[in-house]
């Protein structure tokens, strides 16, 4: 059953990114509705009949991500784009997408950490604290772009602390799977980091594009989406193969 689940959402999230480099909005709109409850669905039925911690943080983490990408949907992309199948839209919505992101994760650094109690392997934290400094440095840079860009910007300068704060927890969450590094087994480590890695590269596309340089990304919605899809999954599937 977890099998035919994992092939539905991966064949749901190749037709959305077809939908997306076809610009057909209301059918992008119903089908994202489905897609995260999809990938959940995945993960209960492929985790086992365990309820660890671990697995309790992932299903918050997976549905949390599922507010941040509805409210997104609904956040207008122009001043024109008041609705969609008739439900309204509100620029608001962006700062809920936000906190939706920002929730997700809290919760996935927490499953991170549980994914590492009980092993004997000191942490990267404390035996390679180099082993960071790239993720530093790119939530450094990424910020001096957008953040002066925002604080300019009179309809967008509200969300100036809220996109620092989140700068600040999308980094640690990538830190945070970076640690896993030999406390876990490789397959798992390398699936999450590299999903970790994606969903900071998806994010940064979103604030390059509709925050700093609006129309600046070529396709935004198909760049995002195939980044953001595969970040989601590669994370879930990387957790189930954590063992233990």
């Amino acid at each position: 059953m977890a099998k035919a689940v994992k092939y539905l959402f991966v064949t749901m999230a190749i037709v959305e990114l077809i939908a997306e480099l076809m610009h057909w909005r209301e059918f992008i709109f119903v089908l994202r509705l489905f897609l995260l409850p999809c990938l959940l669905l995945y993960y209960v039925l492929a985790k086992g009949e365990v309820w660890r911690p671990m697995y309790k943080l992932m299903v918050g983490a997976i549905f949390f991500s599922y507010v941040g990408d509805v409210s997104l949907l609904l956040t207008p992309e122009h001043p024109a784009d008041l609705y969609i199948l008739g439900i309204p839209k509100s620029k608001y919505l962006f700062i809920a997408g936000i906190a939706g992101y920002m929730v997700s994760h809290f919760y996935f650094i927490g499953a991170y950490r549980q994914s590492v109690m009980g092993s004997n392997v000191p942490s990267l934290f404390t035996r390679n604290k180099w082993a960071f400094a790239p993720v530093l440095l790119y939530g450094l840079v990424m910020a001096s772009i957008v953040v002066p860009k925002v604080y300019a910007d009179a309809e967008k300068s509200v969300a100036t602390l809220p996109v620092l704060i989140y700068t600040t927890v999308l980094c640690s969450m990538v830190a945070f799977a970076i640690n896993r590094q030999g406390r876990v087994p490789g397959q798992s480590f390398w699936w999450v980091m590299v999903g970790s890695l994606l969903f900071l590269f998806s994010d940064s596309l979103i604030a390059i594009n509709f925050l700093a340089f609006p129309g600046l990304v070529p396709e935004p919605g198909f760049c995002i989406m195939s980044t953001f899809l595969a970040a989601e999954f590669l994370i879930a599937e990387g957790m189930i193969k954590t063992k233990g």
